[in-house]
């Protein structure tokens, strides 16, 4: 069982707690927990240590085993980082984890802070991403068939897996007809990967590349973060995540990653990309209404005017 989401900073005095506890009982602290950001997780600061605790918020809400997503999280950052490619590091004064913390997944990480990445950085972003990817397709994220191979993974996952996940979670708490809407996006909109199967094979990628999952440190260095939605699927995912958010970096990783940022195949993933995206933010209009239920109906409202009905 997973607590219920955090909708705002104020609401976290009990899980404050609860990680200062876990801290003091590992030899840490005491420390002044600060919350940093609430979202997809609460980012807590274990003043003055220089730790952050990951916590799985909405998007604990959002999966069947959250505690997984954390797991394959911290295998990704320290093969990125035993190869070279700069992230942020799971803490080494704390368990990384995952953790289950009187009902909270919660995994600790180095504190590290990260501004924004320039504009006229986006070359050197994209580059960096197809360099992540071409790491991650290194990292067997599953037991191989005879047996050899990782063993302390949990079962891989694609964006697919994800998707039906989140829609199972969602149905029971829409009304009919949309749940209906949403299942006519994710079979109308997702890409049919038999085209890529000659040439390309599934592998780790970081799953939510978009522009705020990058950033600078203090010496300038580029850090790809937040690897929680790494997922078992084919590059061209993250390519389009940062086509979408970003498209002059995802035009510089397709290039340095061999494809063409304009062509159909790229903008089916973008397609499937955008549904994938408002399928978390129906979620998170449920779970943080204050913030994000706005913008929940107003994606609602455009996807009932593509997928309403059989013919949309």
């Amino acid at each position: 069982m997973s607590s219920p989401p955090i909708a705002e900073a104020d609401q976290a005095s009990g899980l404050l707690a609860i990680l200062n506890r876990f801290a003091l009982e590992h030899g840490v602290g005491p420390t002044e927990p600060t919350v940093l950001a609430v979202g997809s997780n609460v980012v807590v600061h274990l003043a003055p240590a220089p730790i952050v605790a990951r916590v799985a918020n909405v998007t604990a809400a959002g999966r069947d085993r959250p505690g997984d997503a954390l797991a394959r999280e911290v295998r990704l950052a320290l093969h990125l980082l035993a190869a070279g490619i700069p992230t942020v590091a799971p803490s080494s004064e704390l368990p990384a984890g995952p953790h289950h913390l009187d009902g909270w997944w919660v995994t600790f990480f180095e504190y590290v802070k990260l501004t924004p990445v320039d504009d006229d950085r986006a070359e050197e972003v994209g580059r960096a991403l197809v360099d992540l990817v071409t790491v991650a397709a290194e990292l067997p994220l599953a037991p191989a068939a005879d047996g050899s191979g990782e063993r302390d993974l949990p079962p891989t996952r694609t964006i697919r897996d994800e998707a039906e996940v989140l829609l199972d979670r969602l149905v029971p708490r829409l009304a009919p007809e949309d749940g209906t809407v949403l299942r006519r996006a994710i079979d109308a909109s997702w890409v049919d990967t038999s085209v890529l199967e000659a040439d390309f094979t599934r592998q780790a990628i970081h799953g939510d590349a978009h522009r705020k999952n990058a950033g600078i440190d203090s010496s300038g260095q580029l850090r790809w973060f937040d690897l929680d939605d790494t997922v078992f699927d084919f590059p061209h995912v993250d390519y389009s995540t940062l086509l979408r958010s970003w498209p002059e970096a995802g035009r510089a990783a397709c290039r340095h990653a061999g494809l063409d940022p304009d062509s159909d195949l790229l903008g089916d993933y973008l397609t499937q990309r955008n549904v994938y995206v408002a399928l978390w933010i129906q979620l998170f209009g449920l779970e943080r209404p204050k913030v994000h239920a706005e913008r929940a109906a107003k994606e609602m409202a455009e996807l009932r005017q593509r997928w309403g009905s059989e013919t949309g």
